[in-house]
């Protein structure tokens, strides 16, 4: 699977795991790591985003849905 490192701070709206908006914000600090989930399957997106979990050190998972033009401008391809 594709992996990608933030090289740009970033700040998105924040959703609970059933979708619903939480009002707040979820950070996405420079440095961290995040893994492509291919599967088709969105929360909070449509067919024009694409889906990435966090990869930390205590392997727990926190997940994204941006769209292509923000993976490119705040996100690198590691791999």
């Amino acid at each position: 699977m594709e992996k990608y490192r933030c090289v740009k701070d970033l700040y998105l709206d924040d959703y609970d795991d059933d979708g619903f908006a939480t009002g707040g914000w979820t950070y996405i600090p420079v440095g961290s790591i995040w893994e492509v989930d291919e599967s088709l399957y969105r929360i909070v997106g449509g067919n024009d985003t694409i889906h990435l979990d966090l990869v930390t050190e205590e392997s727990k998972y926190k997940w994204i849905e941006i769209l292509y033009s923000t993976l490119k401008e705040h996100f690198e391809l590691i791999n």
